[in-house]
């Protein structure tokens, strides 16, 4: 459709947005991502990656927008723009209201909204799907920012899709990395990242448990790292003195993305002073993780960093050093080790 077009990709590095390991190291994420089409990769922040919806839309966004992105593209399960767009607008009107600011105390956002506003059938669907909540994010994240970034939805395919093609979620792949069960996801990868996903080993709870207790011993910082330093106790009280697995643990109040998401804050001992400082620095952390060699031309207005050791004396250390805590954090709760920030260069194919 957009023949003469730069695929640009803002790309999480050594933990998901939930706040897991990745399953494939940043740098063979990337070359993946090359080798399926994209011409250039970026690494979003570690503290970024793994915050809440909001603030990695608004983080993606500025940093793509920055590298002279156009269009903004995501998963979605509708189409239009036009629909994501409108309801991020009447989004952004309602939680000026400070009645409704204290209804979302009490409910979630899409139940809210529904009790506030008069929704149509398309606009309530879209609040009960996760994907298009993040999607939502997005839009409100252009609309406050004025950002010139027009908007291009990518409809998912699910397994009963029309083209008859075996479609998994990441989630999916995931649970079979889990369980040692990967041969299960071979028909929704390409070789490229089946081979290496098929050698992962991908159970890591007893790590990070004995790394969650030793913070929670040796390290009294908590009250100011998480806005509901309760979690900690929460996660110590039922995670490690009655043992429950950590997939038992979720609650209304504690969703399991956030269980995990605020558990690896406490081990990286992140503060949310951290993440707000950073979003006024992303947009120059332009840190390339891989490219296609004749897109390398694209690149030239940019002040890119691909000497790691370089970035470590500029005035985004900080976001380098995050950098590197997180591959070690990665390397120590997984047995498939990534390379060390040091020494590894972005990949040009």
């Amino acid at each position: 459709t957009y023949p003469e077009s730069k695929i640009l990709i803002c790309m999480v590095g050594h933990f998901s947005q939930r706040g897991e390991p990745t399953i494939l190291d940043k740098w063979t994420r990337a070359g993946c991502a090359i080798q399926a089409g994209a011409d250039m990769v970026f690494e979003l922040p570690f503290a970024l990656a793994t915050s809440k919806a909001e603030s990695y839309a608004q983080a993606g966004t500025l940093l793509l927008k920055s590298l002279g992105a156009q269009y903004l593209s995501f998963g979605s399960e509708f189409p239009d723009p036009k629909s994501y767009l409108n309801l991020a607008r009447k989004i952004m009107k309602a939680k000026e209201d400070l009645d409704f600011q204290g209804l979302l105390k009490q409910a979630s956002l899409p139940r809210a909204l529904q009790t506030w506003i008069d929704l149509s059938k398309e606009e309530q669907a879209i609040l009960q799907s996760p994907n298009d909540i993040l999607a939502l994010e997005y839009c409100q994240a252009i609309l406050n920012f004025g950002l010139d970034l027009n908007l291009l939805p990518i409809p998912r395919l699910h397994q009963d899709n029309p083209y008859k093609i075996f479609i998994h979620s990441a989630s999916q792949l995931r649970k079979w990395a889990q369980s040692q069960d990967q041969e299960k996801g071979i028909q929704s990868m390409p070789s490229f990242s089946y081979l290496p996903y098929k050698e992962t080993d991908f159970s890591y709870e007893a790590k990070l448990k004995q790394l969650f207790i030793y913070n929670h011993h040796f390290h009294q910082s908590q009250g100011r790292i998480l806005q509901d330093p309760g979690i900690n106790h929460y996660l110590y009280k039922n995670w490690v003195v009655e043992n429950r697995p950590l997939k038992d643990l979720s609650t209304k109040k504690y969703t399991q993305a956030r269980l995990q998401r605020d558990l690896v804050h406490l081990v990286f001992d992140l503060s949310l002073k951290d993440q707000k400082d950073l979003l006024t620095q992303v947009q120059d952390y332009h840190r390339l993780l891989a490219a296609r060699k004749n897109s390398l031309t694209y690149l030239r207005p940019y002040k890119l960093q691909t000497r790691f050791v370089k970035g470590l004396d500029s005035s985004l250390s900080n976001i380098y050093q995050m950098s590197l805590k997180e591959t070690i954090l990665r390397n120590l709760l997984l047995e498939n080790q990534a390379p060390s920030d040091y020494t590894k260069s972005p990949l040009i194919l």
